[in-house]
Order: C-alpha cells, then sequence, then structure tokens
C-alpha cells in the first residue's frame, strides 16, 4: 500500500489542492482522493483524464501543469487558473496558446 500527497482537482470547489492519494481504498490498487476537507472521491472517476497525461509522458495533470509553468516561466496558480477556467480538454490546445501568448 502506497499512500501519498499530492495536487489534484477537487471536484467539490472546482480548485487544485493538496490532498493524501489513498491506496487500497476502493479495493486493490483503486486510489481515493483525501482533501483537507475530508471528502474522499474515487481517482477512477479522473482516470480517462489522468490517462491523456501518461501517454504524453506525464506522471498526471498536476504534472503536466507543472511543466508548463516551468516551461512558460509562469506562476502555477496562474496555469491552475487558466486550466480551469478552459478544462481539461484544452489542456494541449487553448492552455497552450493562452500561456503562449502572454
Amino acid at each position: 500500500m502506497s499512500n501519498y500527497g499530492s495536487k489534484a482537482l477537487n471536484p467539490l470547489t472546482g480548485k487544485y489542492e493538496e490532498c493524501m492519494m489513498l491506496d487500497d481504498y476502493y479495493g486493490k490498487h483503486r486510489f481515493g482522493m483525501r482533501f483537507s476537507d475530508g471528502n474522499i472521491y474515487p481517482v477512477a472517476e479522473f482516470s480517462k483524464e489522468r490517462d491523456v497525461y501518461v501517454q504524453n509522458g506525464h506522471k498526471d495533470r498536476t504534472d503536466y501543469l507543472s511543466n508548463l509553468a516551468e516551461e512558460y516561466d509562469v506562476d502555477i496558480d496562474y496555469v491552475y487558473e487558466i486550466s480551469f477556467l478552459l478544462g481539461p480538454d484544452e489542456d494541449f490546445d487553448g492552455l497552450v496558446s493562452a500561456l503562449k501568448d502572454l
């Protein structure tokens, strides 16, 4: 069992927040995300979203957004804000264009 801290989109608040990833919470290797407010959500609900980031060489969406912030020398909180406004469907297109235009 491997639990670890991460930053993820809280479905309740719509913001990226620190959370604890809980291995085996929903069964064998099915992670739960526990946020500071105590709510826990299954990571499996977000697995389709996560796969596209892994396919593009990143650990997950948070890792991808962190890399974008570094690549375009932009504060990570700004990248989170823009990515939230545009939504995950625009992560590889509209978000990149918005950061290039800065």
